[in-house]
């Protein structure tokens, strides 16, 4: 941070969170304060009201050195989550490295819909397909201990750092290398789940490059109208669950939830329904196996 003009050694954490909005403010960034404040929480272990309450503490020229690579990379529009290696998710940390699928914040609210559809349920058996970090997975295994959760994902890099996440975090989830199209477990789940690749084409042409250079393509869309794996769920759910047995999954912008719905509706479930993520969309598709 020598090029910020500041004289001596030390950095307090106010001096580099005021250097670095200008910093980012220069570059662009939209949320300038924001960007270093994330930063410094994930170099220092803080919260965020922490780097205030601590405002006045000098940071090393190791810790500086470190932020100074995390910078130059953000420069470059690389995720945050990439650069930190961690994330949060339903309250857990989880590790994330490039390319594999950074969990969202709106992904916590399939989480949240399946606990309430299995409240009732003893030992439930849950499969999710395409678990990328394994986020979901492992968050269900956790507030469900006795359920029995597998998970699939055909990319190895990603069901790797799914293991890992799983070991750190103390979940128990078997985890299958597979494409679901060549899964053929027997018909024995209370529950599938999915959050599929359901950006479109014409969609993921427009999306950010901080998104669409770094994350991995085939997690994010099926480079057609996004409902690829929808239409496969919608038709071999009914013969991997259990009578009263439900199917949920993430669906994407207008008008894709209606279509996806209609595609349940039509493959013979009951009790198909739309309801709002976190930030008010209709983007959780559940249905119920009859």
């Amino acid at each position: 941070m020598g090029d910020a003009g500041k004289p001596g050694p030390l950095w307090t954490i106010v001096e580099l969170i005021r250097w670095g909005e200008t910093y980012f403010k220069e570059q662009g960034f939209s949320a300038p304060r924001l960007e270093i404040e994330y930063l410094l929480t994930a170099l220092l272990g803080y919260q965020r009201v922490e780097l205030y309450l601590n405002f006045d503490q000098p940071v090393t020229p190791a810790q500086r050195a470190i932020l100074k690579t995390w910078i130059r990379r953000r420069r470059q529009h690389e995720p945050l989550q990439y650069i930190t290696g961690q994330t949060e998710f339903y309250g857990r940390s989880f590790q994330v490295e490039a390319p594999v699928f950074i969990p969202r914040p709106e992904t916590e609210r399939l989480v949240a819909q399946a606990l309430s559809r299995l409240k009732t349920k003893t030992a439930p058996a849950i499969l999710e397909v395409g678990t990328g970090s394994g986020c979901i997975a492992s968050t269900l295994a956790l507030e469900i201990p006795d359920a029995r959760v597998t998970a699939i994902d055909r990319n190895e890099k990603a069901l790797a750092l799914a293991r890992k996440n799983a070991r750190t975090l103390g979940a128990t989830v078997r985890w299958v290398p597979s494409d679901f199209s060549a899964y053929h477990p027997q018909k024995n789940f209370d529950l599938v789940l999915s959050n599929p690749p359901y950006v479109t084409a014409v969609e993921y042409r427009r999306l950010s490059p901080e998104v669409r250079d770094f994350e991995a393509a085939e997690a994010l869309t099926d480079d057609a109208d996004g409902l690829t794996l929808t239409r496969e769920l919608a038709l071999r759910g009914r013969e991997l669950l259990k009578p009263d047995g439900w199917l949920m999954l993430e669906v994407g912008l207008p008008p894709q939830p209606d279509h996806a719905r209609e595609l349940l509706v039509s493959s013979g479930y009951a009790q198909v329904e739309l309801s709002n993520d976190y930030n008010g969309d209709k983007r959780v598709l559940t249905a119920r196996c009859n």
